[in-house]
């Protein structure tokens, strides 16, 4: 099924300009353009058609209608960081410098590339863009950004060429890793860097490098448009011919802080703190490994995808809804947390571009911001309904998004911890904000994605709509295994294809597993006859377990779990109570208390006790 966007585009290749008058479709064209297969092709989309021009519509009366104007000012004074800038510099205060937000990009280039020519593009890429040459001061006033008027920029080269392929190989991982994992300092220096690993003539290894507090996905996009447009022209020795930016970056933070004390987005503040009041502090997906105490980075990915027909049967349940791609994908999404944790409060996270006038489109630097979408799955409705309640959760987000997350939280003020993120703890993104695409005149151009995964988040779905839709699960290794993660993957992949066929299948009866798991499930793993050792005690049995699986989760309960090595500590420490107490061998002990953790806590410190 096409997109709306591609019929409405055919019709302007053909010369038929689609527009509404009084909320009826019309059309003009040139004579004879309009022919009976577009004719068809308009009236069996012309639903569709009206929604989006209305939509269109209903975007450009909110950019004239409603927000501040943008006053530029001058940008070598003090400014006022923004919130996105103000988290990512706390945490980077908290880590004491990491690497955890560099953006690093590898590029295998074959063919010439003018590495003069290059810098003079970066150099110019940094004078136009103050976010790659900002530094950051915590004053007492809060923190500040100060953009330097002078700076120094260099491709750092490095030559391999002597090397023998081995060696030279060995090398440029090294160096990638090195460069990935070498921290800016926010308080001096620029915030972008490269090396040229040269292989041998016309052929190497660029490494580019930025850290996320100058520059986000739509950044990058602009980025890469913007060398390639300059590298031709200064190889034409012409000068720049980029438009000039009408406004700066500390011109938007500055904006972002008098808006937000607007009583305009009153509103808007009032429907967060209603929609996200008693958010659960965790989610309550099993894991399976014991939480680090501080929160770690280490991240892997698994891949798939979905095939056309699949992919268009999602496209045609969207149409059917009036919702699109990403909320039908959403809505499996949250059922499969759900039915995996067995919670019906679900919390996702999901970026937003939050560029909400025309003039911050051309601009480098740290816009994005988080929404918050928080779903309910009790009930059992069916996917359909499930489907309307996720739409509305979506553009209710959506109208609400000028509300930065870091301001939020602040005014939520939830219990936070060291081991994961406030608010969510999953993330759910469309990914096809940051593809990068460097063109260089006369060289073949690879980008390297084999660099090390920093996962932000527990859990990240990324998908992207195309012909044959990929889905990429992103998991923090500390707390997920390889295993629970196909498993989910598995599980999303039957849940979209179940989805396709009868939406209006309750969400609990949906299947996330098939049949081969259902069986291992209930017959392999309940096949748990065994001859047990007749001169020891269940309890020494579990000791034994103990030693081979100190951290894996021995129970779970509601929110609750604990390792074996965490209940064998308590236990223990029950029965010496106990036997303080005076239980001897053989006592009976009784034992009052809810299902809960402590019932086993209990009934294993009695039998370690004697009792």
């Amino acid at each position: 099924m096409k997109k709306i966007e591609d019929i409405i585009n055919t019709l302007a290749e053909a010369g038929i300009h689609v527009f509404l008058d009084d909320k009826k479709l019309k059309t003009k064209s040139a004579k004879n353009s309009l022919t009976p297969p577009l004719i068809e092709l308009i009236k069996n989309n012309k639903d569709r058609i009206i929604e989006q021009l209305q939509s269109e519509l209903n975007e450009e009366k909110l950019e004239s209608a409603g927000l501040p104007v943008i006053k530029h000012g001058l940008v070598d004074s003090k400014a006022v960081a923004s919130f996105s800038q103000q988290r990512l510099w706390f945490i980077d205060q908290v880590e004491n410098g990491s690497a955890h937000y560099n953006m690093p990009f590898v590029l295998k280039i074959n063919g010439a590339l003018n590495l003069n020519l290059a810098e003079a593009v970066f150099i110019e890429i940094i004078s136009r863009h103050a976010p790659l040459r900002t530094n950051f001061v915590d004053e007492t006033t809060g923190l500040l950004q100060y953009v330097n008027k002078q700076f120094d920029f260099s491709i750092n080269q490095v030559d391999l060429s002597t090397l023998n392929p081995n060696d030279q190989h060995n090398e440029i991982i090294k160096l990638i890793k090195a460069d990935a994992s070498q921290p800016f300092d926010l308080s001096n220096g620029l915030l972008i860097r490269s090396s040229y690993l040269s292989k041998g003539l016309n052929h190497g290894v660029l490494l580019l490098n930025m850290h996320h507090i100058a520059i986000d996905g739509w950044s990058i996009q602009l980025f890469f448009k913007e060398f390639n447009e300059l590298y031709e022209t200064f190889l034409a020795g012409k000068t720049s011919s980029l438009n000039p930016l009408s406004i700066e970056y500390s011109d938007y933070s500055q904006w972002q802080r008098d808006y937000l004390n607007e009583e305009s987005l009153a509103l808007q503040i009032k429907y967060w703190v209603n929609q996200l009041k008693s958010l659960p502090m965790l989610h309550s997906l099993p894991i399976d490994f014991e939480r680090p105490q501080f929160q770690t980075y280490n991240g892997e990915l698994i891949e798939f995808g979905l095939d056309k027909s699949t992919t268009e049967g999602l496209l045609q349940v969207a149409y059917d809804n009036q919702a699109t791609f990403f909320m039908v994908v959403h809505a499996a999404f949250t059922i499969l947390l759900s039915r995996y944790s067995n919670a019906s409060d679900i919390v996702v996270g999901t970026p937003v571009a939050n560029r909400p006038k025309k003039e911050l489109e051309p601009i480098i630097g740290l816009f994005v911001n988080t929404l918050v979408l928080r779903t309910d799955c009790s009930n059992n409705p069916t996917f359909k309904e499930f489907l309307h309640q996720v739409k509305s959760v979506n553009l209710d987000a959506q109208a609400n998004q000028d509300v930065p997350l870091e301001y939020l939280v602040d005014e939520l003020k939830p219990d936070r911890s060291t081991s994961h993120n406030a608010l969510f703890q999953i993330m759910l993104t469309m990914n096809n904000a940051d593809n990068v695409d460097l063109k260089i005149p006369g060289a073949e151009v690879s980008v390297e994605f084999n660099r090390e995964i920093k996962s932000k988040f527990d859990l990240t779905l990324y998908i992207s709509e195309h012909e044959n839709s990929w889905f990429g699960f992103e998991y923090n290794t500390a707390i997920f295994s390889a295993k629970t993660i196909e498993r989910l993957a598995d599980g999303l992949k039957l849940l979209l294809s179940s989805i396709i066929k009868n939406t209006n299948k309750t969400i609990a009866e949906l299947p996330i597993i098939n049949d081969a798991d259902k069986y291992y499930l209930l017959h392999e793993l309940n096949d748990t006859e065994m001859a047990y050792s007749t001169d020891e005690c269940i309890h020494q049995l579990f000791e034994q377990q103990v030693l081979k699986t100190p951290n894996n989760i021995a129970l779970s309960y509601i929110n609750e779990s604990i390792t074996y090595s965490k209940l064998n500590i308590k236990a223990n420490q029950l029965a010496h109570y106990l036997i303080e107490q005076g239980v001897v061998c053989d006592d009976v002990v009784g034992l009052c208390v809810d299902r809960s953790l402590e019932m086993m806590i209990g009934m294993l410190a009695i039998l370690k006790a004697g009792g």
